[in-house]
């Protein structure tokens, strides 16, 4: 793991939350508007989750995800930076009947999973399954102009300690969910 990093992912503050309380552990992803070209490409093996609440909706949340919607606040000068990720595996889903079996081990409801899937016409989803980790103390930086739009990757204005982590799940837990998610796949 690197001791210090300057990349970050955007994702959903309801997923992140997920992500943290070791419901999840694996993020489905298309691409922002900035990265249509390409798709969403795996750029960083780990980096720091950005939350988000951009695009974020409690009518694209799963029952349970919907009850933690209501915590979340958007803060327009500040970011927080709590978890860390790292990618342990990425699965390129082209059919979307796979995804139906994962219902329930993720924060998104079957509607949003199925737009994202067929997002511009251009079929198919991209899987991480990441390990998480927690900071000691969360960092907090200032929002800066440059992390808007929709992206998926945000360079930071400088790098951040990955000293202080600690899993979120064990690694006995962390592989029964794995195992689970390959089942169902």
């Amino acid at each position: 793991m690197l001791k210090e990093n300057m990349f970050a992912l955007k994702e959903w503050a309801v997923t992140v939350d997920y992500l943290a309380k070791g419901r999840q552990i694996f993020l489905l992803r298309k691409g922002g508007l900035d990265e249509q070209t390409n798709g969403f490409l795996v750029e960083h093996s780990e980096f720091f989750l950005f939350p988000t609440y951009t695009h974020q909706t409690e009518s694209s949340l799963n029952p349970i995800a919907k009850e933690d919607f209501v915590d979340t606040k958007e803060s327009v000068n500040l970011v927080t930076l709590t978890y860390y990720g790292t990618v342990e595996e990425v699965i390129h889903i082209s059919k979307i009947e796979s995804l139906r079996y994962l219902d329930g081990l993720h924060s998104l409801n079957w509607p949003i999973v199925r737009q994202r899937f067929y997002y511009r016409n251009h079929p198919g989803l991209c899987l991480l399954v990441l390990k998480v980790y927690r900071r000691s103390r969360p960092h907090h930086l200032p929002y800066l102009i440059r992390y808007n739009g929709c992206r998926s990757w945000v360079k930071l204005e400088k790098a951040v300690s990955t000293t202080s982590l600690k899993n979120i799940l064990s690694d006995k837990e962390f592989e029964q969910q794995r195992m689970t998610l390959h089942r169902c796949l």
